[in-house]
């Protein structure tokens, strides 16, 4: 599978990323595994997840998902050789939601424990968060990244213009801006 660089950044990917939203709920460990080893055995590296996946689920509380990943990578020894991008932005059980300061720094600590990694290869907004000044989310952003804790960050489902408006301020301070984003598409919403 083509493998390209992820916006600006010295991240590799595959050309198609591996969507885990039901992975550890609706999925059992073994099609995850399964799923997971099939991927990466044709070439896929990039996995997607999140920390409140699937919280919507009747007896999910979010984090099935990346505590699912997490097993796997723990089982195949494999963390080096895959790319993980979580995301974080949607309230849930243990979660308030949002973008703040605060909210990001302890969701990032709940989803590199859930996915028994040290570090995040990218973390998504996964909504925007009309109450957090995003100065504010970019600094926190950036200050996980001087830390190690996450290597990029991209932006799911937020308008262009937020978007350009976040990467302005990160540029203007000297932060880490967004390098990719992740936007809903599907056949039925082009």
């Amino acid at each position: 599978m083509q493998k390209i660089k992820l916006g600006h950044t010295d991240v590799e990917v595959s050309s198609l990323a591996m969507g885990t939203d039901l992975f550890g709920s609706k999925r059992d460990l073994d099609t995850c595994f399964t799923l997971l080893d099939t991927f990466r055995e044709k070439g896929g590296n990039f996995i997607d997840t999140g920390n409140f996946y699937a919280a919507w689920l009747p007896g999910s509380v979010g984090g099935d998902s990346e505590k699912a990943i997490g097993e796997w990578i723990a089982k195949r020894k494999c963390r080096e050789e895959v790319v993980i991008g979580t995301k974080l932005g949607f309230d849930y059980p243990g979660s308030e939601g949002g973008l703040s300061a605060a909210e990001i720094e302890k969701e990032c600590e709940k989803s590199l424990r859930r996915l028994r990694t040290d570090y995040l290869d990218i973390y998504w907004s996964h909504r925007d968060d009309m109450n957090t000044p995003q100065e504010e989310t970019m600094e926190a952003f950036h200050k996980l990244v001087k830390a190690g804790k996450i290597r990029a960050i991209g932006a799911s489902n937020l308008q262009i213009w937020r978007i350009a408006q976040a990467n302005q301020i990160a540029r203007d301070n000297g932060w880490t801006p967004y390098c990719a984003v992740e936007q809903r598409y599907t056949y039925l919403r082009p």
